[in-house]
């Protein structure tokens, strides 16, 4: 089935709004748990530099890399606890923080890994579709 130009960007738009409020919703919940609980600020900044941290490691000796990474993650992950940890004490869900997608196949974003069209997306457009021919009152009618 073929979408018309308007039906496609106005279900893009959909998407990239739903996305944005969702990650608007997240940063609420951060700053609601940073202000209860100072100490996560910390914490997730340094979450925050793992990538720098696993890079700089890739520099230096070879025969020792894996264990330079493996000193990362370890650090990595006893941070990740330390959060669950501090969010549970203070009576917050473990995931609290975490995006909350409607659509976790595709991340709200249409697309899957692959590159396809995932079907939460491939049904928003049938049923702006739908809606745009008019075929959605007719359908309410029956």
């Amino acid at each position: 089935m073929s979408f018309s130009k308007k039906v496609v960007s106005q279900v893009r738009e959909e998407f990239d709004r739903r996305l944005s409020q969702k990650k608007s919703e997240q940063q609420a919940r951060i700053s609601e748990a940073e202000l209860r609980v100072p100490e996560l600020i910390s914490v997730n900044a340094e979450l925050g530099k793992t990538g720098i941290k696993i890079f700089k490691a890739s520099f230096g000796d070879p025969s020792t890399l894996s264990e330079r990474i493996k000193a990362v993650k370890d650090e990595n992950l006893a941070l990740q606890e330390k959060r669950a940890s501090l969010l549970a004490k203070a009576g917050f869900g473990t995931d609290y923080l975490e995006m909350k997608y409607d659509c976790y196949l595709c991340n709200d974003t249409g697309k899957l890994k692959n590159g396809t069209i995932c079907s939460c997306y491939r049904n928003a457009l049938v049923k702006a579709q739908i809606e745009m021919s008019g075929f959605s009152r007719v359908i309410e009618k029956c």
